[in-house]
């Protein structure tokens, strides 16, 4: 199969991703206040809002105990995706807002551009762990009902 094609599935997965962690804090009843919006008065997120971290050991927030911890790791240390806020944490129990999802996958997205450039010979495995990470998380929330 064509690099594009590969290219295409690992940005899809990684956006997947991104935004059902999103959503994990709305289905655990995570309390979200629009009169507190932290992005209120300018309707974007800053630039240096995201924490450029390379290991996930530079998340205070984050212990390998986590069920999410893997997930986390991946797609910091095999994606470079900036996942973490400005002081180095995750904060797992914040709903997070959509400008931040926003900012979250375009992070993603402009690390497997970077990422083009290198030989994919197989990166199958690589999906194929992301999917089951998806799944593993997604059996551990309650869904919430409407």
């Amino acid at each position: 199969m064509s690099k594009q094609f590969w290219k295409k599935t690992a940005f899809s997965l990684a956006t997947i991703l991104v935004i059902y962690f999103s959503l994990i804090g709305v289905s655990m009843g995570a309390n979200f206040n629009p009169s507190t919006d932290r992005f209120k008065n300018d309707r974007q997120v800053p630039d240096n809002y995201l924490a450029q971290v390379t290991s996930i050991s530079q998340l205070s927030d984050i212990s390998p105990t986590d069920h999410y911890y893997e997930a986390v790791r991946s797609l910091v240390e095999r994606y470079g995706c900036s996942i973490g806020y400005g002081d180095n944490t995750y904060r797992p129990t914040l709903t997070i807002v959509r400008a931040e999802v926003g900012s979250i996958t375009n992070a993603c997205t402009n690390a497997i551009e970077q990422l083009e450039g290198q030989n994919f010979f197989d990166i199958s495995e690589e999906i194929e762990a992301l999917t089951n990470q998806l799944a593993d998380i997604s059996n551990k929330y309650p869904h919430k009902r409407r």
